[in-house]
Formats: structure tokens, C-alpha cells, sequence
């Protein structure tokens, strides 16, 4: 599933807090940084529930949303769709891209050194 820049902020509102969240609750998170409405939250998480991105029950008077996908998941697809975008579907060429442009830090790129030895081993 895709998802737009306003559907990611409001996703990383959600992933960050540990129980369900009510409209306001993300509301509270994202207006400063956005400027949104109640009304404009509420729209989006509607859109991320009809997209299966989001689940919603009713408690009392107030719906409750929580991820159905986890951050993980999400990412892994918008790498995939980057990927499929600009680099005809690899990762390699982007991955090479982020070295090249200075954007791994040392941790990074050591796991990443990790990972390709581990994978090495596995096929070798």
C-alpha cells in the first residue's frame, strides 16, 4: 500500500503511541508541526482505514484507530516503490547512491557490511 506524505505523518503519529488513538489524540501530535485541522486528520485516517492501513472500534462516543501494518511493513513498501520508480527495481543502485552520497552513518553501514557477509555465507 501506498501512502502519501500527509498519510505518513499521521502513520507515524499512530506507531509512535503505544495504545489506540482518537482523532484528537493525532491531532495533538501532528497540528503543530502541520497546522491541520481536526476535520483534516479525521479525513486521512478515514482514508488509511478504507486503505486497510489503519483499524477503528468504537468506544463510547469516540472512534479508536490502530496500525494494522506495522512501521516495518510500511517502509519496506515505499523502498520497493522507490526502488521500482527510479532504479528500474533494485535496490542496489540506491543503496550505492546513499554511500556514495555520504547518507550511512558508520552503524549503518557496518549492519550493512554484517548483512552482506551473512548473506554471502548463506549462498556460498
Amino acid at each position: 500500500m501506498r501512502l502519501s506524505d500527509a498519510e505518513w505523518r499521521v502513520m507515524n503519529a499512530i506507531w509512535d503511541r503505544p495504545v489506540e488513538s482518537s482523532v484528537r489524540d493525532v491531532l495533538e501530535q501532528v497540528e503543530p508541526d502541520t497546522g491541520w485541522a481536526y476535520q483534516t486528520v479525521q479525513t486521512i485516517m478515514v482514508r488509511l482505514t478504507r486503505k486497510g492501513a489503519l483499524v477503528s472500534r468504537l468506544r463510547a462516543n469516540t472512534r479508536l484507530y490502530k496500525a494494522s501494518v506495522t512501521r516495518e511493513e510500511a517502509q519496506q513498501t515505499a523502498l520497493e516503490s522507490l526502488a521500482e520508480k527510479a532504479f528500474k527495481g533494485s535496490m542496489a543502485p540506491l543503496v550505492v547512491e546513499m554511500v556514495k552520497k555520504g547518507k550511512l552513518g558508520r552503524e549503518t553501514k557496518e549492519e550493512l557490511g554484517r548483512l552482506l557477509k551473512d548473506d554471502s555465507r548463506k549462498k556460498g
